[in-house]
């Protein structure tokens, strides 16, 4: 479904968020309370972008969804894929919210966000933050060195 409203004062934007995409559509669910919030700003908006990557194993970025929270709040649904683009976004602090990295993985960012996913969107700029999901291979027991025993010669 999609929400429509009036255009605001000469100068001022409609900024959706809650559960709306930025142009103000939201999926209903029965039985699932949606919240959308169209805000009238003046000014202009920012953009975030979130790129995936798999290094190694199976896993695959469009299994792993990711959404953003503002001030502990989701904003806007979550995506998933290899690139995720938040467009219309409020200037301020996000957090990247990325899916658990699965078994055998481990999960770090880099880009415009810090090591915990946050990250500042600020205006007519586009922040764009990167979350890596790195296979790792288990290992045996022991420091994984083999020692080959003295060679024993005859004396002659």
């Amino acid at each position: 479904h999609t929400i429509t409203i009036a255009d605001g004062p000469t100068g001022y934007i409609v900024v959706w968020s809650g559960d709306c995409t930025a142009q103000g559509t939201v999926s209903i669910v029965p039985n699932i309370m949606s919240r959308c919030t169209a805000t009238y700003m003046l000014g202009s908006v920012g953009t975030l972008k979130v790129n995936t990557v798999i290094k190694g194993g199976t896993a695959v970025a469009s299994d792993l969804p990711v959404r953003i929270m503002k001030s502990g709040q989701p904003d806007g649904a979550p995506g998933s894929g290899a690139t995720v683009t938040f467009d219309s976004l409020i200037p301020g602090t996000y957090t990247v919210v990325p899916a658990p990295a699965p078994a055998n993985y481990t999960r770090s960012f880099s880009g415009a966000c810090n090591s915990q996913g946050s990250v500042i969107v600020q205006a007519n700029r586009t922040a764009t933050c990167t979350v890596t999901y790195t296979f790792v291979t288990g290992g045996g027991a022991g420091g994984g060195r083999i020692e080959r025993p003295p060679s024993t010669r005859p004396n002659r």
